[in-house]
């Protein structure tokens, strides 16, 4: 079970100096909101994950009028106590393993899987395709890093595709690359969607009580393999040059949830949409702990704001069955004593700084 067991935070967000000791398995800070309890738990997420679960850019992290942002955090799991961290300077994110600078957010993933749920993850559900393929995504490197490579590589071809496209340039000398790095992705999202199917399953069982009915259907743009992708990119080329911007391929590739044997997106409400994607949260908690022989921390940011009491208690106890750590935010740390008895550490926050006392 990996566990966190201190944080510190330097001109991350509103948060100037923070310091804190983790001494319990559920942890819930504490505050009205806009004091910065959710830029804690987004700086905690962004130590194994590229991208942050809120709205906003690299340069957006650092502290007005700071050149960086510095997060570090210790933790210890079956092999022993370790430090992971990064600092963010204008632009680019540095990482650290033990005090030993490492290429990419790769390393940190190695070390450390963290899930997050948010307000907004009921996109997820309701949202486009783009939030259903990076769900997935996520999902395939926290069980193999060179996925993310994949991404990482198919995302700068792109990039250059899509420059080439605009300056009227030889655009396809890139078309291999998309295509070879494609196929690998399409491959893995296919395997990861079989493999999870049951996991999705069995949770929505855990949480109504009975089998749900819940399929994923997978249409590549471009089709799944090298030839089918590079064909199609010949075949769409004028259109792309039209358009500016490559339109078929990874990054186009539809995933339908499927309900009932209609399309979630059109027939769920926003509520029934975010306990959807809490439910998705558990179901990746659960499969990411048996697949990578990891065992996730879960973030929850404002326990509070989508379901009722006895519902919350319900899923708060799914998780729980799971021996993970759970860290919150809460404006209401009655409702979050109610979820975890005494087993809880409350940790005030106030205007960017942090009372380990509660």
């Amino acid at each position: 079970m990996a566990e966190i067991e201190f944080l510190k935070i330097s001109s991350f967000r509103n948060l100037e100096e923070v310091d804190v000791n983790i001494k319990a398995p559920f942890v819930c800070f504490y505050g009205q909101n806009a004091q910065g309890k959710t830029n804690i738990l987004e700086s905690l997420y962004l130590a194994s994950n590229i991208r942050s679960f809120r709205s906003g850019n690299t340069n957006e992290w650092i502290m007005h009028g700071r050149k960086q942002a510095k997060v570090l955090l210790g933790a210890k799991d079956d092999i022993g106590r370790f430090t992971i961290g990064y600092e963010v300077n204008k632009g680019f994110r540095e990482y650290f393993v033990d005090d030993k600078q490492i290429s990419s957010i790769r390393g940190l993933i190695d070390r450390v899987r963290i899930i997050a749920y948010s307000p907004s993850s009921y996109e997820l559900i309701l949202g486009d395709d783009s939030e259903r393929r990076v769900f997935f995504d996520k999902v395939v490197y926290s069980m193999d890093t060179k996925h993310l490579e994949d991404v990482v590589y198919y995302n700068k071809a792109l990039k250059n595709r899509n420059a080439a496209l605009k300056l009227k340039k030889d655009y396809r000398l890139w078309d291999d690359f998309i295509a070879s790095s494609g196929e690998r992705i399409i491959d893995k999202r296919i395997k990861a969607i079989a493999l999870m199917q049951e996991y999705f399953k069995d949770t929505f069982s855990l949480f109504f009580g009975e089998e749900a009915d819940l399929d994923f259907i997978y249409k590549p743009s471009a089709g799944s393999t090298f030839s089918d992708i590079k064909n199609k990119l010949d075949k769409e080329s004028k259109n792309d040059e039209i358009r500016g911007t490559t339109g078929c391929g990874p990054h186009r590739d539809r995933i339908y949830i499927m309900l009932n044997g209609r399309e979630a997106k059109s027939t769920v409400s926003t509520g029934q949409a975010k306990l959807i994607a809490f439910l998705f949260k558990i179901a990746k908690l659960r499969f990411i702990k048996e697949f990578s022989a990891k065992t996730p921390v879960f973030l929850y940011d404002d326990v509070s704001a989508f379901l009722d009491e006895k519902r919350l208690c319900q899923l708060v106890e799914i998780i729980k069955k799971e021996n993970v750590q759970i860290l919150s935010s809460s404006v209401d740390n009655n409702l979050f004593r109610t979820l975890f008895s005494d087993s809880v550490q409350f940790i005030t926050v106030r205007e960017g700084r942090v009372d380990n006392g509660g």
